[in-house]
């Protein structure tokens, strides 16, 4: 039906952005930007990472997908509303002073929680479909005043570092996280194949 293909358009927009935003932390940089850095989120459509030109800082840690960066045409649910991201703040590519390594160890206080499973998680990011505006809510034309104007519960709070996943009557937020354990297994891999690579050169 209807309601199960915008579910599905939703499902495959929130996972090309997961996947562009793993393959943007893998790329190798000299701005610099160590492996396992992620953009800023965007205060707008117009999809560009939003920082503090004084500071080199996120404007904040909660907005739509920076999908210009992430070579992306813009990522929309199935109702045509634009996707949100949060990454944990630690891993923000725009540190000031610049970051210059990340690993498994740094921090991350962005959780999710898995409401079937009853459990938390930590998130190296969060991607949310707002879908259809329930009662009270803006439509996709409104500008980023309040998260909670687009989404509901605990993901509407303004910065917000604890997600949920709950689906109910009052919360239609549909929301693909990336496991903190799942994030950095990939990128520490393309490290580790890069220091391979190079000393096998070495030895040549």
């Amino acid at each position: 039906d209807q309601a199960r293909q915008r579910q599905q358009v939703t499902a495959t927009s929130l996972t090309a952005v997961r996947d562009a935003l793993v393959s943007y932390s893998l790329m190798a940089n000299t701005d610099p930007r160590p492996p396992g850095s992620l953009p800023c989120p965007a205060q707008n459509r117009a999809g560009q990472p939003a920082v503090n030109p004084a500071t080199g800082a996120c404007l904040r840690l909660q907005g739509l997908v920076p999908y210009r960066v992430l070579g992306l045409a813009e990522p929309l649910d199935g109702r045509g509303n634009p996707l949100w991201y949060a990454p944990a703040a630690a891993f923000t590519g725009n540190a000031n002073p610049p970051v210059t390594r990340r690993n498994s160890s740094t921090p991350s206080t962005l959780t999710l929680k898995n409401n079937a499973a009853n459990q938390v998680e930590t998130m190296a990011f969060v991607l949310l479909a707002a879908n259809e505006p329930l009662p009270g809510q803006q439509p996709i034309t409104a500008p980023l005043a309040a998260a909670s104007q687009f989404l509901e519960g605990a993901n509407g709070v303004t910065n917000a570092t604890a997600y949920d996943d709950l689906h109910d009557a009052d919360h239609n937020d549909q929301i693909l996280g990336m496991p903190l354990g799942q994030f950095w297994s990939t990128v520490e891999q393309r490290v580790l194949t890069e220091v391979q690579q190079t000393l096998q050169a070495y030895r040549l």
